[in-house]
């Protein structure tokens, strides 16, 4: 029983339609590999960021409370050379001292 031309056209046209379509998920499949790699890679670079930051925050407080104390022009600029600024709040402002003859401490207020 052969073939009649009309079934052989439709049979040749699904099998071409089914390789285009194997061509297209393969090719879709890569791209979608591609933006995988690229989506770990940026949340393991975030991931890393909220790391240091835990580290950097309290450091950048202890920069800016030496610079403060000590008057440190030096550590003051590398601060601001990183986009740090602070301010020292007033002595009239500061709550007072807790035990008698102890100054008391002034913490700068950071802005990054």
């Amino acid at each position: 029983m052969a073939l009649k031309d009309w079934k052989f056209a439709v049979l040749f046209v699904l099998a071409i339609g089914t390789i285009a379509l194997l061509a297209l998920n393969l090719s879709l499949s890569g791209d979608n590999r591609e933006r995988l790699k690229e989506v770990t890679e940026r949340q393991q670079f975030i991931d890393q960021t909220v790391s240091i930051n835990r580290f950097s925050a309290p450091f950048i407080q202890g920069l800016a409370q030496l610079a403060a104390r000590e008057n440190d022009a030096q550590i003051r600029q590398v601060l601001a050379d990183n986009g740090v600024t602070f301010t020292v709040p007033d002595a009239g402002t500061n709550p007072p001292a807790e035990t008698p003859g102890e100054p008391a401490a002034t913490e700068p207020e950071v802005q990054q």
